[in-house]
């Protein structure tokens, strides 16, 4: 019992501390967005509505006829600038030979940089797909205002999360019982999970249904380079199965934590 409650202590003042933390985050980054003019304080930055807002992209490379190559970094030298800005400098070794045309054309490169001789890799790929984000601004409003609210959703409903966290645990620190306060908020947390990660599908289904896909051309004196590197950018739809998953399971705990509750005070009004 004192492991128990030693631990729901630690956890309390984690959620509470985090709750804290994202709080003044969130209210940072809406004091950039609204009371600068490029989302920039000194060093600092923050979302602006003047760049835009992040949109969730699936990126597509395709590098064409790819010559693979492992380069190992010899001579590694950490340097400091004037600025205090931190850098590195070293002597690459090409370790494959490569072919002896290199200067004749168009040559794609695919090089693996290792910082010491022991291993190297090949791969026979020449796609590459991954997940991330770009930044775009839209002059229609609507589409303006999606983007602005999918931009704070995420943060703000991370917030609630743990503003109920902190509240579970704080009533678990009081009292290890079924209380009827108890499943009451977690069955709001589970229902942010749910509403949160709804939001979030609706949103980026609209954004990528406005937004189309995203091409890259390499032009030489007005011609394409067909053997360059082909570069495609589309929409994707964001939605997170698994927190899904965790909001239904709490509703389910929920009400199970409400039927102990019940049977807790059956069992009191017995004695």
């Amino acid at each position: 019992m004192k492991k128990n409650k030693t631990l729901i202590n630690i956890l309390h003042r984690l959620f509470a501390g985090l709750l804290v933390i994202m709080s003044l985050f969130l209210l940072i980054n809406i004091g950039f967005d609204i009371f600068t003019d490029n989302g920039k304080v000194g060093n600092f930055s923050g979302t602006h509505h003047s760049n835009g807002y992040p949109i969730p992209v699936t990126i597509n490379t395709r590098v064409n006829k790819p010559i693979f190559n492992n380069e190992i970094s010899l001579n590694v030298k950490k340097h400091v600038s004037k600025g205090g800005r931190k850098g590195w400098s070293s002597n690459p070794k090409y370790v494959d030979i490569l072919p002896d045309d290199i200067n004749d054309g168009t040559k794609n490169i695919l090089s693996f940089h290792f910082d010491s001789d022991k291993e190297y890799f090949h791969t026979k790929a020449s796609s590459f797909r991954s997940d991330g984000y770009i930044i775009a601004k839209s002059e229609n409003k609507l589409i303006s205002f999606l983007q602005i609210f999918k931009a704070y959703i995420g943060l703000f409903s991370l917030i609630i999360i743990l503003f109920f966290l902190e509240r579970i645990f704080f009533r678990l620190k009081k009292s290890l019982s079924f209380t009827n306060n108890l499943y009451k908020e977690v069955r709001w947390l589970g229902a942010v999970f749910i509403i949160s990660e709804s939001l979030s599908l609706l949103f980026s289904y609209v954004l990528s249904t406005y937004y189309g896909r995203i091409g890259v051309k390499t032009l030489i004196e007005g011609k394409r380079l067909s053997d360059g590197l082909e570069l495609s950018i589309n929409p994707r739809l964001e939605f997170d199965f698994a927190f899904f998953v965790v909001g239904l399971s709490l509703l389910v705990l929920a009400s199970l934590l409400k039927s102990g509750n019940q049977l807790q005070q059956e069992n009191d009004l017995t004695i």
